[in-house]
């Protein structure tokens, strides 16, 4: 079989890009917010004290938590390519590979758990691709081990489905 690529519209590479935007733009508020923070802490300007730790808290919503999110939801749905041998996808700028027999499960996701995900589906995997993917299996496919996220939205989702559906049972058939 030769190999094959899975990949999403041009609106959700667009939405990606923006979101890296974001983050970038979120830091920078943030770092304004570290400044005033600043300028208040030594009551440079006439600034309450009390003022201060409003700052500072906005500094760390903007600057450094926001950031994380929007890289979060730029990173979580990638492109995939089919190989003989396994699937083969990309984190940032690594080239991440999951042979067939590291899959452990594919199955809807959940959001903690708890609520029910129609357009997502969770590839659980044995091995840890990165720190990200095991938050992703936190949060969406309700374990510990590390998670792949496929959307319904990626081009014939279908056809790719059915040959993950099928390479799963040809591991469970051969154990």
């Amino acid at each position: 079989m030769v190999s094959k690529k899975y990949t999403y519209g041009i609106i959700n590479r667009i939405s990606r890009s923006l979101l890296l935007l974001y983050s970038v733009l979120f830091v920078v508020v943030g770092l304004i917010f570290l400044f005033g923070f600043i300028l208040a802490l030594f009551d440079i300007g006439g600034m309450k004290s009390s003022f201060a730790s409003t700052l500072f808290w906005y500094f760390v919503g903007f600057g450094i938590w926001s950031p994380f999110v929007f890289i979060f939801w730029a990173l979580i749905i990638v492109d995939i390519e089919v190989e003989d041998d396994g699937l083969r996808t990309k984190f940032i700028l690594n080239s991440l590979f999951i042979s067939w027999d590291d899959i452990e499960d594919f199955k809807p996701g959940k959001t903690l758990g708890l609520l029910n995900l129609k357009r997502l589906r969770i590839l659980v995997t044995k091995n840890a691709l990165t720190p990200f993917h095991r938050l992703c299996g936190l949060f969406y496919g309700g374990a510990d081990k590390p998670c792949l996220i496929i959307g319904t939205n990626i081009g014939n989702h279908e056809e790719l489905f059915k040959i993950i559906g099928n390479n799963i049972k040809k591991k469970a058939f051969k154990e």
